[in-house]
């Protein structure tokens, strides 16, 4: 438990001094903003559209829990329609996130590492091979068939090893760079 927090002296039962001037405080904030009639709570509505869109143009909710020190399930519930009310500074906070932020930074389409994969192995470069040299613990699923997108990071990985290919005479040049652009 953080002492010195309202969740400490409401949920823990903690009645140190900090706990206790952290209630206080909380509680006149809460009556100035009833008594000046502000909005204690906000719909949801607007958020909720918000997180959707969010996710259409390839946010993920880990992204979107990390970038607002929101829990995932708490943006979950949010996106689902169980919380209706939000606090105004969690609703702003999803709010100012900007539609397609990580997409173009740490997503790549997967169409793109397959088409990298096929023609390593019509070069005769076993999936194994590429598992091994990406590390992952199930060498042989390489394949990303399931998957719209992959991490920057893979595709990063499988394009260093194919330009070690391309070097070697393995496989050509011309894949490599019409696939990054």
């Amino acid at each position: 438990m953080k002492h010195g927090t309202t969740s400490g002296y409401k949920t823990y039962g903690c009645r140190c001094p900090d706990c206790t001037a952290a209630a206080v405080a909380y509680q006149r904030q809460y009556k100035r903003r009833r008594a000046v009639g502000g909005p204690v709570l906000v719909d949801a509505r607007e958020t909720r559209e918000h997180i959707r869109r969010l996710t259409k143009s390839g946010v993920t909710l880990r992204a979107v829990s990390r970038m607002t020190g929101l829990g995932h399930s708490h943006l979950e519930a949010i996106r689902e329609g169980t919380t209706q009310r939000l606090w105004p500074k969690t609703a702003d906070a999803i709010l100012a996130i900007p539609l397609g932020t990580i997409r173009g930074e740490q997503r790549v389409p997967a169409d793109k590492a397959r088409r990298l994969i096929e023609a390593m192995g019509e070069a005769g470069v076993s999936q194994a091979a590429i598992g091994r040299a990406l590390r992952y613990s199930y060498p042989d699923c390489v394949k990303f068939s399931r998957r719209t997108y992959i991490t920057r990071r893979s595709f990063d990985r499988l394009a260093t090893i194919y330009h070690y290919c391309a070097s070697r005479g393995i496989v050509p040049y011309s894949l490599l760079e019409e696939v990054s652009q």
